[in-house]
Formats: C-alpha cells, structure tokens, sequence
C-alpha cells in the first residue's frame, strides 16, 4: 500500500467523526462569540483563538483522531494490515496537520468577512488589520503551533483525552506570561504569542501595542518558526516511536 493510500485511509476514518466537526466547528463558534466584541472583535478573536481555543482544538482533534482506531476489533484489524504501523501513525499526524490548519483558514475568514459587515453599519475596528496581515498571522499562528499536534498525541495516547485538553490549556497560559521575557524561546507556547506582537501589534493580554513601545525583535518570528518546524519534527519521530513500541507489545 502506497504512502498516498494509507493517507487517504487515515482522512477517510475521520468522515462524519468529531475530529472534522471540531476543527470546523471551534473557530466557527468562537467568531460567533467575539461578534459581541463588535469593534474589538478582530484583535479579540485571534488572541481569544491561540491563547484559548487553538490549544483546546489542537488536543481535542488529536485525541479524537488517536482513538478513532480503539477498541479490540479496531486494533486487531490495524495490526493485521501488511502496512508499518509508523506509516500509519505518521499519515494519522499529517491528517490532523491539515484540520488544523483548516481550522487556522476558517478563522482568518471571520477576521476578514465580519469587521467588513460591521463596517457597513459604520463600526469600524478598534485597530485595522489588513488582509495580508490576517493571513500572514494566521499562516504563523499555525506554524508556531503545529508542535501541540505531535505534543498532543503523545499526551492522549498516555493520559487520554481529558488530560490532553486540560493539560495543554494549563500551560498555554504560560505563554501569556512568558512572551514578553527575555528567555522566552524557552517556551514553545510563548511562540505564537511572541510571533503576534511583531505581525499583528498585537499582545498576549489582547491590547494593541503602543506605537512608541517595542517589545520583540525583526527575528523573532524566524526564530519561532524554526524553533517550532524542529519540536514538531522531533515530537512527531518521538510520538511515532512510542506507538510502534506500543503496538508491538
């Protein structure tokens, strides 16, 4: 079986399962919730989106996905196939990558479309954010956070799928604190929030940044990125080893 194949198996699990409806329905409901915000509802929803709800997606949609394949007759049929059990696990990650990024796209949408209503009926934003700068902030919310995809895995294929969210939300409050530190490269959720002051003038409490105050440096969102390309790299190899070893017990 092709790498192609066993990719469009492991997409074609997901049909009509909670994973798709999670990665389509969070950023969705969080639009909904931010439309009351009316001329913060840009800045709101996208720190609302990656301090809170990216970290509670990433988790859920990966937990759902790892126990897509749970139960006697799931496994037993998994094992049986004449395919790497590490192919399958890797086709399940990049499956995931995707909804989440679908997530990611969804959301940029909201910043686009709603403020443009809202402006109809003459409210206009708070800070205007053009849409390449949507985009480009949204490309970089998903890669200084694609780690938590592996990350998440790991935690719910141990610990389930309680502890992957609550776990992940816990410490994604870290980044709130720990962004505007001078170690902060030490702390992957401090990343994106880092990432988002020097794209958007944005600031982990949601406040615009003052036009006089320069909190990050030009490279900091290199460094985010590649810091983040590695961990998910290392995690994904990390988490594929766990479940090869799992499996052949």
């Amino acid at each position: 079986m092709s790498n192609s194949n066993i990719l469009m198996a492991e997409f074609l699990k997901t049909k009509r399962t909670a994973t798709r409806r999670i990665a389509i329905a969070s950023p969705l409901c969080l639009a909904l919730m931010a439309i009351v915000q009316q001329g913060y509802f840009s800045l709101n929803l996208f720190n609302w989106y990656y301090v809170v709800f990216l970290p509670a997606t990433f988790a859920l949609i990966s937990a759902t996905a790892v126990n897509i394949d749970n139960g006697k007759h799931g496994l037993r049929a998994i094992r049986c196939l004449p395919v790497s059990q590490g192919k399958i696990w890797s086709s399940k990650l990049l499956v995931v990558l995707g909804y989440a990024l679908l997530s990611c796209f969804l959301l940029s949408v909201a910043v686009v479309c709603i403020p443009f209503i809202f402006s109809l009926f003459g409210i206009n934003q708070i800070k205007q954010l053009s849409i390449a700068s949507i985009f480009l902030g949204i490309i970089v919310v998903f890669v200084t956070t694609m780690w938590q995809i592996p990350f998440s895995f790991i935690i719910s294929k141990k610990l389930g799928v309680i502890f992957s969210v609550l776990v992940n939300l816990a410490i994604s409050f870290s980044g709130v604190f720990l962004a505007l530190k001078p170690y902060w490269m030490f702390c992957p959720w401090a990343w994106v929030n880092r990432s988002m002051i020097s794209i958007l003038g944005l600031l982990p409490n949601g406040l615009p940044v003052e036009e006089d105050l320069i909190y990050t440096q030009s490279y900091d969102v290199l460094i985010a990125i590649v810091a983040s390309v590695v961990l998910t790299m290392v995690l994904s190899i990390v988490s594929t080893t766990l479940y090869k070893k799992s499996e052949a017990r």
